[in-house]
């Protein structure tokens, strides 16, 4: 079974709207990372796209049908929303492994 990583930003406060579509779409849940626009504007590109500042990033992982279904429910969420957008993109998981030690070299 293919796993996809599903990366979206959107303006702060958003994030519910981005994990509820997921979930709608079968995910289990996802991540919401704080983030912010950095440089001497107060714009900056990241990949050619646009990022605003006070944003979050939500990373949702699953399979390539969830993934199918997420992407067209952030289109329909965000198609004729001219006041802000939603920025989306995925990536394959090649690779995939769990660390469960909580034992550290210091």
């Amino acid at each position: 079974m293919n796993q996809f990583m599903t990366i979206v930003t959107v303006p702060m406060g958003h994030s519910e709207k981005i994990l509820k579509a997921a979930c709608q779409a079968g995910a289990n849940g996802g991540t919401v990372l704080k983030a912010r626009g950095a440089g001497k504007s107060t714009k900056a590109d990241l990949f050619h796209f646009r990022v605003e500042p006070e944003e979050e990033i939500v990373i949702i992982m699953a399979t390539q049908e969830i993934t199918e279904k997420l992407s067209e429910g952030v289109h329909e969420l965000y198609k004729d929303n001219s006041k802000s957008s939603a920025t989306l993109f995925v990536l394959p998981i090649d690779c995939l492994s769990h660390v469960n030690s909580l034992e550290f070299d210091v």
